[in-house]
């Protein structure tokens, strides 16, 4: 999964130094990545010159099939960790019976 999503990001960052910015990894890792990748499916993904690149017609067609589920993936790791930050646990009140009646109920309320 980890070489489909560099791959993922040097295509929509259009290069190799861009995408290692956006990924906080050294260029040379990710050109390795992506090269390590292409010679695992043995197919080459982009075309590669010294002032740019351009996605093979392999290239295109992985990017476009796996952007969405790298897109999803992300969104669904995003989910998680966000379950992770919100309240948890149980919330224990004393308070006089008139108190509820008062203002709890509606404080209550817009806490859940």
């Amino acid at each position: 999964m980890s070489d489909v999503s560099i791959f993922v990001a040097v295509a929509q960052e259009n290069g190799f130094r861009a995408a290692a910015d956006k990924l906080k990894l050294g260029a040379g890792s990710v050109s390795e990545a992506v090269q390590r990748f292409e010679d695992r499916l043995g197919v080459r993904l982009i075309d590669r010159s010294t002032r740019a690149i351009a996605l093979t017609k392999a290239g295109e067609l992985l990017y476009r099939r796996s952007l969405p589920a790298i897109n999803d993936l992300e969104t669904a790791l995003k989910d998680v960790h966000d379950l992770n930050e919100g309240l948890s646990g149980t919330v224990r009140l004393t308070a006089p019976t008139v108190a509820g009646r008062l203002f709890l109920d509606d404080l209550i309320t817009g806490f859940a």
